[in-house]
């Protein structure tokens, strides 16, 4: 669309660059018809040569500018194209003055300022020179009268005057109606239909240049990307009307978003995005969460069916340069952290946070970093629940370490061990790991042996060997009923036992297509039942009191 934009811009451009330079032209013509002008007696004779050199570097001037004009400023574009117009108007009152032959067909030479104009600015401002044309004409023949102004000539002057005024009209008329129509045009093209909002299209093509002009002025860019929660079974439950109305309303709000020089769009489906240029990322969340709560009072067909009992919207936050440096990894981190709120409970706003932000500091040995990259994104593109779910349970898994004063070695180890524990599932297929019905005991026996595949994994990378029975024994009971060894209390390694509890406990909250998601309180609850048969007694009561404090 752009290059076809650019491609109509320069055919417009020859004509209109085409149509001035003959103008130009025409006007220099009125001097060489000009026998005394050009004679060697004339004492005009080296102004009219000046003109002749005026008009020549006006010429090569107007050729320069239509090839450049791009790279100005506007003020100043604006500034050369005022000069461009005044100094056509200038040199067809010159013609006129020293027209020595006083012929009234030279006169007709002032419609050529106001086509200029009229083609340029469109029909209000060609006004403005069709009055100072119709000025300079009535003056200049005031002034070279020898008596009053004739009859004649004044009647002659209003008729020339009623055609430039009909020109200028009527070639400013369509140079309005040309910008507006390319402006219309322009509109439709970069607007969603059902929403009102900018569409895809226009998204990606403004937040790479916004991306560019905050770079260049050192300036944060923050991008919220918000997605309707749980809209697919809502549309399919009420029809596609219930559904439009539903994205319509985002639309209404998104659209009363005061973000300065920002702008929300449909991304596409249930999701939309708004970028806002300089705007920190605590700022960011807080626009987020208004955007949230404006929803939010809204009702909506079949509310009472939602799980909420209301309609709501997710949001994920991520910000420039703090967590990407391009258009590609910037929506990248917005959507990861949209999907994290999406699966922890739905309604909320989420920043974007990278567990090896924090890895990769807590270590000196940085080797193994991109091996570990590479294992998630392979795990992650089998099952996208398993890297969010790992990322809580490093999360969860550290809070509980600090509760317990483990030193700080111990930590980074469970960092690492927290992270990969479910490594051991890229060995198991796509179509299994995301089936929501009930795995049968074939399929369970697969499942259970990912701890085990997990450990040879890590065995492999000689920095993580250490994680290795971590990773092997973090499914084990404290009463001796888990897997692969069915090892009973203190003979489980401390950090299996903490990632047990923590791992356990984001599998509790969590949305999974195969059963129902419980709350923080009836976990807690589970927490309770289970401690000193599945969970260690110890370990549970610290992290039963962590959740509580940030309950209350």
């Amino acid at each position: 669309m752009q290059e076809r934009k650019k491609l109509r811009q320069l055919q417009l451009n020859e004509i209109i660059i085409t149509t001035h330079m003959f103008s130009i032209l025409l006007i220099v013509l009125v001097f060489t018809l000009d026998k005394q002008l050009f004679s060697e007696q004339n004492v005009h004779l080296y102004t009219a040569r000046s003109i002749f050199l005026i008009c020549l570097i006006f010429l090569v001037s107007i050729i320069w500018y239509n090839n450049e004009a791009n790279k100005f400023q506007k003020g100043l574009a604006t500034l050369i194209k005022i000069l461009y117009t005044v100094f056509p108007l200038i040199l067809a009152a010159a013609a006129i003055y020293w027209d020595t032959e006083k012929t009234n067909y030279v006169k007709g030479i002032f419609i050529l300022p106001v086509l200029i104009t009229a083609s340029l600015f469109g029909k209000r401002y060609s006004y403005f020179m069709i009055a100072g044309s119709s000025f300079i004409l009535v003056v200049l023949d005031w002034i070279q009268s020898t008596s009053p102004i004739a009859i004649n000539n004044l009647q002659s002057n209003l008729i020339l005057i009623c055609i430039i005024f009909i020109v200028g009209w009527y070639v400013g008329s369509f140079s309005d109606l040309e910008k507006q129509f390319s402006h219309d045009l322009t509109i439709m093209v970069n607007t969603d239909v059902l929403t009102g909002l900018y569409n895809h299209r226009y998204f990606y093509e403004q937040l790479g240049k916004q991306l560019e002009e905050c770079e260049a002025n050192i300036q944060p860019l923050s991008l919220i990307l918000l997605d309707v929660d749980f809209f697919k079974q809502y549309n399919d439950s009420f029809g596609h009307l219930a559904g439009d109305q539903v994205l319509q309303k985002v639309g209404e709000i998104l659209s009363k978003l005061n973000v300065g020089c920002g702008f929300a769009a449909r991304y596409g489906g249930d999701e939309f995005v708004i970028v806002i240029p300089d705007c920190p990322e605590d700022i960011a969340i807080q626009i987020a969460h208004k955007i949230r709560i404006s929803f939010n009072a809204y009702s909506f067909i079949g509310d009472e069916h939602q799980s909420e009992e209301k309609i709501t919207i997710s949001c994920g936050v991520a910000t420039y340069p703090n967590h990407a440096r391009d258009v590609k990894n910037l929506i990248k981190c917005a959507d990861e952290a949209l999907y994290k709120a999406k699966c922890l409970k739905k309604d909320k706003v989420k920043l974007y946070f990278s567990v090896f932000d924090n890895l990769e500091t807590s270590v000196d040995n940085q080797d193994f970093i991109p091996s570990t990259r590479i294992l998630i994104s392979i795990i992650n593109a089998k099952d996208r629940y398993t890297y969010g779910h790992s990322e809580r349970v490093l999360e969860n898994a550290r809070k509980i370490a600090n509760k317990m004063g483990m030193a700080e070695e111990e930590i980074i180890y469970l960092n690492y061990a927290s992270f990969l524990h479910d490594i051991g599932k890229i060995e198991i297929a796509s179509s299994l790991l995301n089936k929501s019905e009930k795995l049968t005991s074939d399929e369970w026996n697969i499942f259970m042996q990912h701890s085990k595949w997990g450990s040879r994994i890590v065995q492999g990378i000689k920095q993580l060997e250490t994680i290795a029975p971590i990773i092997l024994h973090h499914h084990e009971n404290y009463d001796g009923t888990g897997y692969p060894g069915r090892l009973v209390g203190e003979d489980i390694p401390l950090l299996s036992r903490i990632i047990r509890i923590a791992d356990s406990y984001d599998a509790m909250v969590s949305s999974r297509p195969y059963k129902k998601q419980m709350s923080p309180l009836e976990a807690i609850q589970e927490l309770e039942k289970h401690s000193g048969n599945i969970f260690d007694p110890g370990i549970t009561k610290h992290f039963i009191a962590i959740l509580k404090e940030e309950l209350s």
